[in-house]
């Protein structure tokens, strides 16, 4: 059990490692955002909305969820991992993304993105976790709604990237862009496709959101074992 942990821990910390490019879009992202602040200072109009800086942490989680399998899966077979290792630290990987998310957003949301506010002038700032309506919960159940809610997002992406050089990947792609495409213009699919999102999302009941997505990203684990156990490398 121990040298179970011990491999997971290793192997998280390799695909955390190995997701520069993630990092290196979200610093560019970053000093954009930064270089927006200082103009919204600079012009001091309060008509002026801007993102919170902590949206990057959104972009860095994305990138890395489909970075992961696309890269980082070869490169640690490579080094003699094992694919339950990837397994096993992939998710591992996107909780510690995405509990650092959330940790961080609710930071800059109390903090820097309230200085902008009242501060500077601007009419608002933008943050995920404020536009989702989390933090209308307080605080500790936003900081649980988003870290489920990213992580589903995370292994949803993760699943599907590692679909993409099977025939299942390509079949998904397409009911994902007839879902968009058929489920939008027609209202009673529009609704059902409405409540998903809802669900996943703007549901009013901050513990059902949380099952929810717990629930659909236990899902998405246990799919992702037999998926690895079939890709070629």
């Amino acid at each position: 059990m121990c040298n179970m942990r011990k491999q997971t821990w290793t192997a998280a910390k390799i695909l955390l490692r190995q997701n520069k490019v993630a990092y290196f879009v979200g610093g560019l992202m970053g000093l954009m955002l930064v270089a927006s602040y200082i103009t919204a200072i600079a012009v001091h109009n309060s008509q002026n909305t801007i993102l919170s800086l902590c949206n990057v942490a959104a972009l860095i989680l994305v990138l890395a969820s489909i970075l992961t399998p696309a890269r980082c899966l070869r490169k640690l077979i490579n080094l003699g991992g094992k694919r339950i290792d990837f397994w096993r630290g992939s998710a591992l990987a996107y909780a510690t993304l995405s509990v650092c998310m959330s940790l961080v957003c609710i930071l800059f949301y109390y903090t820097a993105d309230d200085w902008m506010v009242h501060s500077i002038g601007i009419s608002g700032v933008l943050s995920l976790i404020d536009v989702f309506g989390f933090m209308r919960h307080g605080a500790l159940a936003a900081f649980f709604q988003y870290t489920v809610l990213w992580f589903f997002f995370a292994m949803f992406l993760h699943t599907l990237t590692l679909l993409q050089d099977n025939w299942i990947g390509w079949v998904a792609d397409v009911l994902l862009v007839a879902i968009i495409s058929v489920f939008t213009p027609i209202a009673p699919l529009r609704a059902l496709e409405a409540g998903f999102f809802r669900m996943i999302i703007f549901q009013p009941n901050a513990l059902l959101q949380i099952l929810s997505c717990v629930v659909l990203s236990s899902a998405l684990y246990a799919l992702n074992l037999p998926i690895l156990g079939r890709k070629n490398l």
